[in-house]
């Protein structure tokens, strides 16, 4: 006969390990368990936990579902089984399965976060936002929930800058450090001596920031600024060009934000650079301003919300003037371009655009799929009715999943659209491989509200114009800063209906024109990626805004 609550302490003694991270411990414990009751639902629904924790997502599926073969009834269950089925990209089941949790349970608050990650992942960002909003009620502290709303916001079919302001300052208020407000510094006031300035790059092997950093770390003048990088990887080391140089690396990985802070004022920085802000989880070392001056760049999406924050750099396509100043706690500093991108390698040679072999116009956009809502899937449904012949890649690695591919080609065919339009393609490991995808393509659509950024850079040194709606946000107008840039101003609109008669009326122009790829690269190469240009403006105003902390405070 099996003791239940012999099983339940063994089962509570797995759990705390597990919180602990002791996840061998915690799996052999359970394991025992099923050992002795195979149908022990807790023991299952753990057990899949760890293997989903481990990114082994098959396997977590498996046992999870066992648990609610066993006990259907169970929010949890639901739940976590939505985090594998959305992480190998069953965006339908894991919306489904959140359903179900927030349907047994509606005051579960993970399980409304996993239903709007599920939601945004389907490009429905109005409905992911009310349930990321509903997970924040129930628990206001948690950052996970509020980096994912705050983040979602930006990509509102009907975007309210004034609600993004709102909620992030609200977020900030929420976190605001009082003790930062009496923070002294002992940073020497000299504005004729090589200037301390840091960059943050937390996590940096998961996002795309490096890429913006290396062309202006090459470029910083070594005899009037001395730079630290304080950063840390989750998995693997950091890229050479960031540990190797003549800037000082930081490994700050484990340790925690109050302390990184500490560390970065012990080494008497007077300048702390916030390259990766458009998380908001990113942001919780500005609480505990660092350094004198704190400045959020490169890599945003929005205000940071946090007063401590001095400035943002942005320009005056991304933030135009007189419209938007209102809409940041911090002073913006318009630069002549929004940031500077960095070529990985030897790029691909351009080949003649594809539309003189085929006839037909391919279009392309390479963007995260969560960017491809109704109003954008209903935008590019109208050009591609304009003509049958035409096509439309898309690609991303998300596309690697049958489920995804057909879940998007549905809400095309919705609109009118036949599927044999629709071209994909999923994950492309290597850099310069993946770059000559932009060979296929003639032109790329811009997706909306929430534009392009790494992309974008990407298309316009592969030769490749990008057609853009303007919108009302920093990501809504990225692009169009890009394309204003390079010279070519007529594939950025304000309308919609324009939109789509640039794209009906290119044919002609593309045609016309066999070096119109060579020639946007060159002009992107001269006017858009003059690393050194930017670095130097990027200098001037640090020492500028040094000058004038110096004369103020």
């Amino acid at each position: 006969m099996i003791d239940s609550n012999k099983l339940e302490l063994e089962l509570n003694r797995g759990i705390s390990f597990q919180k602990k991270g002791e996840n061998l411990k915690a799996k052999n414990i359970y394991l025992e368990i099923l050992h002795k009751n195979p149908h022990h639902p807790d023991a299952l629904n753990l057990l899949g936990t760890i293997f989903q924790e481990s990114a082994d997502h098959q396997k977590a599926i498996s046992f999870i579902e066992n648990a609610i073969t066993c006990a259907p009834n169970i929010a949890d269950y639901y739940s976590n089984l939505a985090v594998s089925q959305l992480a190998i990209g069953k965006i339908e089941s894991a919306y489904l399965s959140c359903s179900k949790a927030v349907e047994i349970d509606q005051t579960f608050p993970i399980a409304n976060y996993n239903l709007g990650n599920s939601l945004f992942a389907m490009g429905r960002a109005d409905e992911a936002i009310k349930f990321f909003k509903v997970a924040i009620d129930l628990e206001p502290s948690n950052d996970k929930f509020w980096s994912n709303y705050l983040f979602a916001l930006n990509f509102r079919s009907n975007l309210d800058n004034q609600e993004v302001y709102d909620e992030n300052c609200r977020w900030g208020n929420i976190k605001r450090n009082k003790n930062a407000e009496t923070t002294r510094f002992v940073n020497s006031k000299e504005t004729n001596r090589p200037l301390r300035i840091a960059y943050f790059l937390p996590e940096l092997d998961q996002h795309v920031t490096p890429r913006f950093l290396k062309p202006i770390l090459s470029n910083h003048n070594k005899a009037k600024f001395v730079v630290f990088i304080y950063g840390y990887t989750n998995k693997g080391k950091p890229q050479q060009f960031l540990t190797k140089g003549p800037h000082i690396w930081v490994d700050v990985k484990n340790i925690r934000e109050r302390d990184i802070a500490q560390k970065i004022r012990s080494d008497q920085i007077d300048i702390f650079i916030h390259p990766c802000t458009f998380k908001t989880r990113y942001r919780n070392i500005l609480r505990y301003k660092p350094a004198p001056i704190q400045i959020a760049g490169i890599n945003l999406v929005s205000t940071t919300g946090l007063e401590e924050t001095s400035y943002l750099l942005s320009d005056e396509i991304t933030t135009p003037y007189g419209s938007s100043d209102k809409f940041f706690t911090e002073k913006l500093v318009r630069l002549s371009q929004f940031n500077v991108f960095g070529t990985s390698g030897i790029l691909p040679k351009i080949i003649l655009s594809p539309v003189f072999k085929n006839r037909f116009i391919t279009f392309g956009c390479f963007n995260n799929p969560t960017k491809y809502g109704k109003q954008c899937i209903s935008l590019w449904s109208k050009i591609l009715l304009k003509s049958p012949k035409n096509k439309l890649l898309l690609k991303h690695r998300a596309f690697e999943n049958t489920e995804v591919r057909n879940f998007f080609t549905k809400q095309f065919v919705h609109n009118g659209v036949n599927e044999t339009q629709l071209l994909y393609s999923g994950y492309t490991q290597k850099t310069a491989k993946y770059l000559e995808y932009y060979n296929l393509v003639d032109i790329c659509l811009d997706p909306i509200p929430f534009g392009g950024g790494t992309t974008s850079y990407e298309a316009v040194i592969m030769g490749v114009p990008i057609i853009t709606l303007l919108g009302d946000s920093v990501m809504g107008r990225l692009t169009a800063s890009i394309m204003k840039k390079i010279g070519y101003h007529d594939f950025v609109t304000d309308s919609a209906a324009d939109y789509v008669n640039i794209a009906d009326n290119l044919y002609n122009r593309l045609t016309l024109s066999k070096k119109l790829k060579i020639n946007l690269r060159k002009e992107a190469r001269n006017r858009l990626f003059d690393a050194k240009s930017y670095t130097q403006e990027l200098e001037q105003n640090y020492q500028k805004i040094w000058s004038d902390y110096c004369k103020t405070s």
